[in-house]
């Protein structure tokens, strides 16, 4: 009798061990989607920004602002996030690049953000549980709809300069 509940507490043991690292599902009948749930531990290119957030985004990013042409030739390594703000509200906040020869300049809540290359897209983005696709806000429009706040602005602005002081060295890099 001792060796039959020991047998079944290794049993139970082994079955949540193995649950444990199997990790958990989430099971979306109604659109056929099935997706991993990751924690955030598997860092992307950016500290705080997992690879798969950081997937997803690039993907909800390409079906956005990307005509079905381009999107049929573009890969996702062509869609790099050229800076990662932090996360604020439940929203990811990050900035992509255009293609020009101009120094970027992004205003919002009188704060001045100061890029090296010019900035096409300074974005909030959340995940919509209902529908999986990412919703993307311009980050002053995420302001204005009090989505973000000034507090926020400010941290993302405090960030910003001190990762990259040499931005602000000229000339109305000021706050506003």
């Amino acid at each position: 009798m001792k060796n039959t509940g020991v047998k079944i507490l290794v049993l139970l043991c082994s079955i949540t061990i193995l649950y444990g690292c199997a990790g958990a599902t989430n099971d979306d009948s109604k659109s056929g989607k099935k997706t991993i749930i990751q924690e955030e531990s598997s860092e992307g290119t950016f500290p705080g920004l997992s690879a798969e957030t950081e997937r997803q985004i690039k993907l909800d990013y390409l079906k956005n602002y990307f005509d079905k042409r381009e999107q049929s030739t573009l890969t996702l390594e062509n869609i790099p996030i050229d800076y990662y703000f932090g996360k604020y509200n439940n929203f990811e906040v990050i900035g992509f690049s255009a293609n020009a020869a101009v120094l970027g300049k992004y205003t919002v809540a009188g704060y001045v953000f100061n890029f090296p290359y010019p900035l096409a897209h300074m974005l909030a983005w959340k995940l919509d549980e209902k529908t999986s696709d990412g919703i993307f806000y311009e980050v002053r429009e995420a302001y204005d709809l009090e989505l973000l706040t000034e507090d926020d602005i400010k941290d993302m602005n405090e960030r910003h300069r001190n990762e990259f002081p040499r931005d602000y060295e000229f000339e109305g890099a000021r706050h506003e």
